[in-house]
């Protein structure tokens, strides 16, 4: 318990003083921008009923979840 309690301390540390870097390709931003664009996709403009917009949000959800297990999985 105590390694783990030294390296959560230095990480919080470390990202205190360094931060993260702008134009690293960090996974969290990668993510949000598949994100953003299967939900620009989904919603341009076009009407929908509450229950197609589930179906939508199942689908952005199943695709992003898919998309991350799969690029995971192969690195």
């Amino acid at each position: 318990m105590k390694y783990h309690l030294i390296a959560f301390l230095t990480g919080f540390i470390l990202d205190q003083l360094i931060g993260d870097p702008v134009n690293f390709p960090h996974p969290i931003r990668l993510i949000g921008s598949l994100i953003s664009s299967l939900e620009g996709h989904l919603t341009s403009g076009v009407k929908c009923t509450p229950r197609e917009k589930f179906w939508k949000g199942v689908l952005l959800c199943v695709t992003a979840l898919a998309s991350t297990v799969i690029v995971t999985g192969i690195i």
